[in-house]
């Protein structure tokens, strides 16, 4: 069965990514928008997946590395490790399918009857882009090498980051864009 999505909010979406001159790929039967992204951090890349619905769009930014679900240390301390990164976010959510291993990061934008602005829909592709961005090297860390979550996590909000020159624009200059409501 199609997925019954809103036409308008879909051209807002594919305006937005035109304007970007990205590749991308549209499936009118599900609604559904899909792009590869290229990361400044050890994640190197993620694929982001536009779902749109009726009355809004969910993004997810899909890690190109899975967690190991048939080593529980490897589990405990991704789900540690994205559960820290997790706490205070008010946009958005890391997620661990513990089923295979998947990481990915969520964002959903309710709009009810209104549409979305261009600016709108760069904002929350955005937020996918440098949570995996920030929080990537860490998860590396954590995932491969063993490190502690708590390490990880203390690393990876440390405010004295000096690669601001990768930063992608936000239409209101907020510094954290998983913090904007």
């Amino acid at each position: 069965m199609a997925n019954e999505y809103n036409i308008s909010i879909s051209n807002v979406v594919r305006e937005y990514l035109e304007s970007q001159e990205w590749h991308f790929n549209w499936d009118e039967e599900k609604g559904l928008f899909t792009m590869g992204m290229n990361i400044h951090c050890k994640v190197k890349n993620c694929k982001i997946y536009i779902h749109i619905y009726k009355d809004g769009f969910l993004i997810r930014a899909l890690a190109p590395v899975y967690a190991d679900v048939e080593d529980p240390d490897v589990v405990n301390r991704t789900a540690k490790y994205l559960h820290m990164a997790n706490y205070g976010l008010r946009n958005g959510n890391f997620e661990l399918d513990l089923s295979d291993g998947e990481i990915a990061y969520k964002t959903y934008a309710f709009f009810g009857e209104e549409l979305p602005t261009v600016s709108i829909v760069e904002r929350y592709v955005d937020i996918s882009y440098f949570m995996m961005r920030d929080y990537g090297d860490g998860l590396i860390n954590v995932l491969f090498a063993g490190a502690d979550p708590a390490a990880a996590i203390r690393e990876a909000e440390d405010d004295d980051d000096d690669d601001d020159d990768d930063v992608l624009p936000i239409s209101d200059g907020a510094a954290d864009p998983s913090r904007l409501s």
